[in-house]
């Protein structure tokens, strides 16, 4: 066994060891969610390339930079998401990350203070996240921005931008329905008939 850890003043070690998320892309790089951001270790090298995203982005000590998600996605995208610092993709051109965008409206902005949990995708190649602040949205790629969802208005949809329904956990089935877990119950929404049905409904804070 092999440990592998920051060393102060060492560039190419990890940059912190607190670890969140660890998975691997199609090159067989080790990307690895930590407090301060994301890490990448090449195993040629056995070197870390570290993206600081409390650096590049600013704030104190106590920013959640921490990344909570690390999801490639059938196009080999990497999305970062973390706790309430916003959603993040990954620019191989550059080799960096910036802010996604939602557009609400009509407005589009990045997706700076965002608390995303959930994050999936269906056969299609769209990517669905549930947010905190704003519910299940999907990953329009024409333009590039995230757009909320819509729920069938004849049904009861609930309103997952509440604190108490806010989306914990995401996960598309074989027929494509997409699974909601939440605080305060389990869903399942048709994406292609925009109908959400609730399987099981509580009250988290009792």
């Amino acid at each position: 066994i092999e440990l592998l850890k920051h060393i102060p003043g060492e560039t190419s070690s990890i940059q912190n060891n607190v670890i969140r998320r660890i998975t691997e892309d199609e090159e067989r790089n080790i990307w690895i969610g930590n407090d301060l951001g994301v890490s990448k270790y090449d195993r040629k090298t056995n070197r870390f390339v570290n993206y600081n995203l409390l650096e590049k982005y600013g704030g104190s000590a106590d920013s959640y930079f921490r990344a909570i998600n690390i999801f490639f996605d059938s196009n080999n995208k990497l999305w970062i998401t973390t706790d309430n610092a916003g959603l993040f993709i990954y620019d191989p051109a550059k080799d960096s990350f910036k802010y996604a965008d939602n557009l609400l409206n009509g407005t589009r902005t990045p997706m700076i203070n965002s608390f995303v949990l959930g994050i999936t995708e269906d056969s299609s190649g769209i990517v669905w996240i549930g947010d905190a602040d704003y519910g299940l949205l999907f990953y329009d790629s024409k333009d590039s921005v995230f757009v909320p969802a819509t729920f069938n208005k004849q049904e009861s949809a609930v309103d997952f931008t509440r604190i108490e329904n806010q989306i914990t956990s995401l996960y598309t089935d074989p027929s494509d329905i997409i699974w909601i877990a939440a605080r305060n119950g389990v869903y399942k929404f048709n994406p292609g008939q925009n109908k959400l049905k609730s399987l099981v409904e509580y009250n988290y804070l009792k």
